[in-house]
């Protein structure tokens, strides 16, 4: 049930417009209960556990960089 909750919410996130970072908040509380499809007997919700694991991790890097890209802007900026 866990990893449907996790699908559920990848798939949502990828439809939601976040503030600058706050797609890395998303997908790692999201990974959590990806997670939980590793510990599954079946090979195949195993399978794509991993592959959604390293889609929800690339989607959390890269909106940690946008967060620190934005944060730099915010500095250059003036008053």
């Amino acid at each position: 049930m866990a990893f449907w909750l996790g699908v559920a919410l990848g798939i949502l996130g990828s439809l939601i417009t976040f503030g600058p970072g706050g797609e890395a908040y998303w997908f790692g509380f999201t990974s959590i209960f990806i997670a939980a499809g590793l510990f599954s007997k079946s090979y195949q919700y195993r399978i794509a556990a991993v592959i959604l694991l390293v889609l929800c991790f690339t989607a959390t890097y890269n909106g940690y960089i946008h967060g620190l890209e934005y944060q730099e802007f915010l500095k250059t900026r003036p008053n």
